[in-house]
């Protein structure tokens, strides 16, 4: 197995088990690529788009701090699907591989276990990963 560089208060809090999703998804695809695996951070969510309006006159619209409006708006979706994984990419072997990161007390959803899943039983591989150490390939 490679060997993951972590200084300072980011090892230390990696060792304790005290660092962040965002953190530990980031040492995860450092891991991977010591390792020779490729993970790619795949963002799942909704955002929406619309139409870009001109105002040629004054009109009166209320809105509050905060608010955005968007005219015409369309849903967009992102990432693979719905539970799909954090990071997806390929093994050094060219195998499909899903890593689905949490803390340790993060819970997984049913559509993530459902991704993992998927992803096991089409001969990938799927894991929840809780530490740098639950990356075992």
């Amino acid at each position: 197995m490679g060997v993951l560089r972590l200084q300072g208060e980011t090892a230390e809090k990696a060792r304790e088990g005290g660092v962040s999703e965002i953190d530990l998804m980031r040492l995860i695809q450092i891991k991977a690529s010591e390792l020779g695996h490729r993970l790619l951070r795949n963002n799942v969510g909704q955002g929406w788009v619309g139409a870009q309006t001109r105002v040629s006159h004054s009109q009166l619209v209320m809105v509050h701090p905060g608010d955005v409006v968007i005219r015409k708006a369309l849903p967009l979706h992102a990432g693979l699907a719905v539970g799909s994984s954090d990071l997806i990419g390929l093994t050094d072997k060219g195998r499909f591989l899903a890593v689905e990161t949490k803390t340790p007390k993060g819970r997984i959803t049913e559509g993530q276990e459902s991704f993992i899943d998927m992803v096991n039983r089409m001969g990938g591989i799927g894991i929840v990963a809780r530490s740098v150490d639950d990356l075992v390939i």
